[in-house]
């Protein structure tokens, strides 16, 4: 994430999307729960902050309660969705 701020103007934007919920790790992917994406965000400013669930082949809307319920490992079962700009 430093590398990606030094990237980004100070006016410009990320969207970042990861698998959420119960924190793990595969050869694959990471797992963030809350703890764990606002270490990987910091020094960054959450200006919005979304979650999905999948139900079968489809995804829905969901809260972040409802998304640290899933285990995305080793398929993702729930996504956090940030817009994300650099602090300071």
């Amino acid at each position: 994430m430093d590398r990606l701020r030094a990237l980004v103007r100070p006016e410009g934007r990320v969207v970042l999307t990861v698998p959420y919920g119960r924190p793990e790790a595969d050869r694959l992917q990471r797992v963030y729960d809350h703890a764990r994406l606002r270490l990987a965000t910091s020094g960054w400013t959450i200006e919005r902050e979304a979650y999905a669930i999948r139900e079968g082949r489809t995804w829905r809307h969901a809260t972040e309660a409802e998304a640290a319920q899933n285990r995305s490992v080793p398929e993702t079962r729930a996504v956090a969705m940030l817009v994300l700009r650099p602090s300071g």
